[in-house]
C-alpha cells in the first residue's frame, strides 16, 4: 500500500510537472513568435516612414523605438531561440522520459496486483482439491473418483507453481522499475 500511495503521489507530480514544463516551453515560444512579429511590423513602419518623404515632421520617437526594437530582436530573438531550444531538449524532453518511466512503474505494480490475485486463486484451488480428496475418502468414494480428485489437485498445484513463477516475474520487474526512478 505505501508502494502504491508513493507510485500515485510520484505520478500526479511528474503529470504536474510535465504541464509546467510544456507551459514553460510555450511560454517562451510565444515571446520568440511576438519577437518575430514585433519586428516584421517594425520593419513594416520602417518601410513606410522611410517612404514618406516628409522631412519637416518630426521622427525622434520612430528613431528611438527603431534603436530599442534593434537591439531588442537582435538579441532577443536568438536568446529565445536558443533558450526555447534548450528548454524543449533539457526540461520538456526530461519530464516526458521520467513519465513514461512512472507510467512503466504504475503498471509493473498493477501487473503486479494481478499475479498476486492469480497466485492467492491458485492456491485456494489447492486447498480446495485438497479437501475435496479428504472428503472423497472420509465418504468412502471409488478409487475412480479419489483417482480425479488426486488429478484436479495436482493440476491445481501446476497452476499454482507456473502463478508462483509469475508473480516472481512480476515483482522483478516491479523492483527494477522503482530502481530506475532512483
Amino acid at each position: 500500500a505505501l508502494m502504491k500511495d508513493y507510485v500515485y503521489q510520484l505520478d500526479d507530480h511528474v503529470k504536474r510537472l510535465h504541464t509546467q514544463a510544456t507551459a514553460l516551453v510555450g511560454s517562451t515560444k510565444a515571446k520568440s513568435v511576438a519577437m518575430k512579429e514585433f519586428s516584421s511590423i517594425l520593419s513594416a513602419w520602417k518601410l513606410t516612414h522611410e517612404n514618406r518623404n516628409c522631412p519637416d515632421q518630426p521622427d525622434t520617437t520612430f528613431k528611438m523605438i527603431d534603436f530599442a526594437a534593434t537591439g531588442i530582436s537582435e538579441i532577443g530573438m536568438g536568446t529565445l531561440n536558443a533558450q526555447t531550444d534548450m528548454e524543449q531538449e533539457k526540461l520538456e524532453e526530461a519530464v516526458q522520459d521520467l513519465a513514461l518511466v512512472v507510467q512503466a512503474w504504475r503498471a509493473a505494480l498493477s501487473k503486479r496486483k494481478d499475479l498476486q490475485v492469480t497466485y492467492t486463486t491458485r492456491i485456494k484451488q489447492v486447498q480446495d482439491r485438497t479437501n475435496d480428496i479428504v472428503k472423497a475418502q472420509k465418504a468412502g468414494k471409488s478409487a475412480i473418483i479419489l483417482k480425479q480428485a488426486e488429478n484436479d489437485k495436482e493440476k491445481a498445484e501446476k497452476e499454482s507453481d507456473v502463478a508462483r513463477t509469475s508473480l516472481d516475474d512480476g515483482s522483478h520487474r516491479l523492483l527494477r522499475e522503482g530502481k530506475r526512478i532512483q
